[in-house]
């Protein structure tokens, strides 16, 4: 939040909200990757499906 504010004052933009879901969809499939990941470290085994696109 001070890095937004920092930006506001010093360039003199209006501040533009990006929404509470943008950081959710930001890097997806890496934090998808990710997840997987630590699930299985603990032991999980996901059941993969195909998926379509």
């Amino acid at each position: 939040m001070l890095i937004a504010i920092y930006h506001v004052l010093k360039e003199g933009v209006p501040f533009h909200d990006l929404g509470a879901d943008y950081y959710d969809g930001f890097r997806r499939e890496h934090k998808i990757r990710n997840y997987l990941k630590r699930l299985q470290a603990l032991g999980w085994e996901p059941e993969l499906s195909p998926t379509t696109a």
